[in-house]
């Protein structure tokens, strides 16, 4: 059973091609893993994965619940790694697999993608495009060498411009963290994978993620 997503943007409430915040041109519909091998087997496909570890640490006074790397990419985006698959991949967790190894030299040793990792899939038919989505939690120490590892990828410095956390929480203020940075630019619907796994994960209360959108949407309008 497909589920059509939420196609306003959330941060501008534009209804279709939102350039602004990278939503797609058309419509996004959240759809079966199965499903979409079958339904949708002549559109492109690509997986992106997000490692995170929970933590209890406090930053001038915020608790930052959990750290979720994500990457700068070569467009001058922000995104997660991963990215198209190629035919030679047995499946989606393996081009994942594969993508994590060239572009933040995951030790596929230690932390592999699998299957019941998959959190999500999304198809844009007006891109004919379907993107899978996974989700690894590490232990703090391991997601440590992670990011000390990314430096070390073959696409270092080309498609990999660097590496960052996420900010998960909110300012005293009730705009700089979490707010802010989802008023960035994102690649494709890497922001709406963010708000997506941050809640399926239960990394933030519903009622500070809805806040941090909120906030987000005024700023944008405010710059406009």
């Amino acid at each position: 059973m497909e589920k059509k997503a939420d196609i306003s943007c959330k941060l501008c409430n534009e209804q279709q091609s939102c350039r602004k915040h990278s939503l797609p041109k058309d419509d996004i519909v959240e759809v079966d893993f199965e499903q979409s091998l079958v339904d949708y087997k002549d559109f492109t496909h690509a997986a992106h994965g997000m490692l995170y570890t929970l933590q209890q640490g406090k930053f001038e006074g915020n608790s930052q619940k959990a750290n979720i790397l994500m990457v700068a990419r070569f467009d001058g985006a922000l995104g997660f790694p991963g990215g198209i698959l190629d035919p030679t991949d047995l499946d989606a967790a393996d081009g994942l697999n594969r993508e994590m190894q060239e572009e933040i030299a995951l030790d596929l040793n230690k932390h592999k993608f699998v299957q019941t990792d998959h959190v999500f899939s999304h198809v844009v038919t007006s891109e004919k495009l379907v993107t899978h989505f996974y989700a690894k939690m590490l232990k703090l120490d391991d997601y440590h060498q992670v990011e000390a590892r990314v430096a070390t990828a073959a696409d270092w410095s080309t498609e990999t411009l660097g590496f960052l956390r996420v900010p998960l929480y909110i300012m005293s203020d009730k705009l700089r963290g979490l707010p802010i940075f989802l008023a960035n630019q994102f690649s494709g619907n890497a922001r709406m994978q963010l708000v997506g796994a941050i809640d399926k994960c239960q990394i933030m209360k519903k009622e500070e993620l809805d806040l941090a959108l909120q906030t987000a949407e005024k700023t944008v309008k405010a710059v406009k």
